[in-house]
């Protein structure tokens, strides 16, 4: 009996020291052991959904980071920020960081935000509902606004017209904000527009506009559209903390990639936009590893329409410590 009674104590010993070490293993952890990452995106990104995802559940802080994110105007003020060491990571069109990789600013990309596919594109080049614009011929010697000169919807607006019996080089290209290119199309102070989901979805709904085609898949049926990115010197110093970062966020990305409607909400709360128009809006794919043959096209078709001034192998940009991560 004495046995049997020292057993059963050896086991509800052992039961409670499992329970209390998968408590631990599972407990969140304090602020003050938390690594903290000054992440910057744009304001009305739905490509940020991953991370904004992940910050709303706790998926962060379970990795050991407190992801501070902050809103920054533009790509060329989150370049900036994270250039200056005032951000730590940066979210930022593939177009700009190419740019900024051939006027010599030691950045890495580090990992895939969101890719476009042709099968759900998210963007939509749009014009006036009463406008004779049908064909890229149609577009000759007309003006088109792009977010930012010389980034990838210059480029896709360039690659479009071309494919669709147009000549990209009679183009006059404008600089307006994406707040603002609808109503500008909409008013005729432009011809054209790119507009990206869910600005889209939301401009489309008072059918004064009209769709003219997917301009993006101009330039490659698959490819990288953002990427996540730091300097070259931060990558280097702290490579588990990014490593972290970008791992869960691809976890993250998994999620939301099949579960729209329910990570919709988060989203719409961070960007100001109804619910129901985000879960409606065709989302980007957010990426879940690092894939280099969707990197080259873009490369490429901006060495074309002189975004940059030549080509260049996408190992050049992408930092080789973050090559093998992937979604869990």
């Amino acid at each position: 009996m004495k046995n049997l009674v020292s057993h059963a104590m050896r086991i509800a010993a052992a039961c409670s020291i499992a329970v209390l070490a998968a408590t631990l293993l599972h407990a969140p952890l304090r602020a003050a052991d938390l690594v903290t990452l000054r992440v910057a995106v744009s304001p009305s990104d739905d490509d940020t959904a991953p991370l904004l995802y992940a910050k709303g559940t706790g998926m962060f802080e379970r990795a050991g980071l407190d992801v501070q994110i902050q809103r920054l105007g533009s790509g060329s003020a989150i370049a900036s920020a994270v250039s200056g060491g005032a951000i730590d990571i940066g979210k930022s069109s593939i177009i700009s960081l190419l740019g900024a990789h051939q006027h010599g600013i030691p950045f890495s990309i580090v990992g895939t935000c969101a890719l476009y596919n042709v099968n759900a594109p998210f963007d939509g080049m749009v014009v006036a509902k009463d406008s004779a614009i049908m064909t890229g011929a149609d577009l000759n010697g007309k003006t088109i606004s792009t977010q930012s000169l010389n980034d990838v919807g210059q480029v896709a607006e360039s690659a479009w017209v071309d494919q669709h019996g147009g000549d990209s080089k009679t183009l006059h290209f404008v600089e307006i904000p994406t707040s603002a290119a609808a109503p500008a199309v909409e008013s005729h102070r432009v011809d054209s527009a790119i507009l990206l989901e869910p600005v889209l979805s939301s401009s489309m709904a008072d059918g004064k506009l009209r769709l003219l085609g997917h301009a993006f898949g101009s330039i490659a049926p698959a490819f990288l559209f953002a990427a996540w990115f730091t300097t070259d010197d931060y990558a280097a110093k702290n490579v588990d903390a990014i490593r972290k970062f970008i791992t869960v966020i691809y976890q993250a990305g998994a999620y939301t990639n099949t579960h729209h409607k329910e990570a919709a909400a988060i989203v719409a709360n961070q960007i100001h936009l109804p619910v129901d128009v985000v879960q409606n809006a065709q989302w980007s794919v957010a990426g879940t590893s690092i894939d280099a043959n969707q990197i080259q096209p873009v490369i490429d078709s901006a060495a074309k329409y002189g975004t940059i001034s030549k080509t260049f192998s996408y190992r050049d940009m992408v930092n080789p410590a973050f090559l093998n991560l992937k979604a869990h």
